[in-house]
């Protein structure tokens, strides 16, 4: 009774971690839809509307306030990638560790930093005002 007991404890420890290394793989833009984010719109009365990628190769994200919306796109190998400020309160200035995501100065209310990623990776993007919040750019 206690070997199988045992058998079972390290087949659903198993399970677990083949399931969140496939997921961590496979699938790692799913549920990361910046619900803070949202519920702090909607709270301001502010209009609550998705980012909409309409391009293939050309994946856009916003910059308002610190959060990025999304915060993690997986990308093609030369595909562009466009971060947009939309914040009127507040300026963009990006640090990342892959040059070509990093602003000059900083940028002002509909301002964007495009760049076309030939390097297969994982880069991060944080503002230099708020480096508890980051984008998470998978090229592929």
């Amino acid at each position: 009774m206690r070997k199988k007991n045992l058998i079972l404890l390290f087949l659903f420890i198993t399970s677990f971690f083949a399931g969140f290394v496939i997921h961590a793989l496979f699938f790692p833009a799913v549920l990361t839809n910046n619900v803070m984010l949202y519920t702090k719109r909607a709270l301001e009365n502010k209009q609550v509307t998705p980012v909409e990628n309409n391009n293939k190769s050309l994946t856009k994200v916003s910059y308002e306030d610190g959060q990025f919306d999304p915060q993690v796109v997986v990308i093609g190998k030369s595909y562009y990638i466009a971060i947009t400020n939309i914040s009127s309160t507040e300026y963009m200035n990006l640090t990342s560790n892959n040059p070509l995501l990093k602003t000059p100065r900083d940028y002002g209310k509909s301002e964007e930093v495009r760049a076309q990623l030939y390097d297969p990776g994982v880069y991060t993007v944080s503002s230099t005002l708020h480096p508890e919040y980051s984008l998470k750019v998978i090229v592929r």
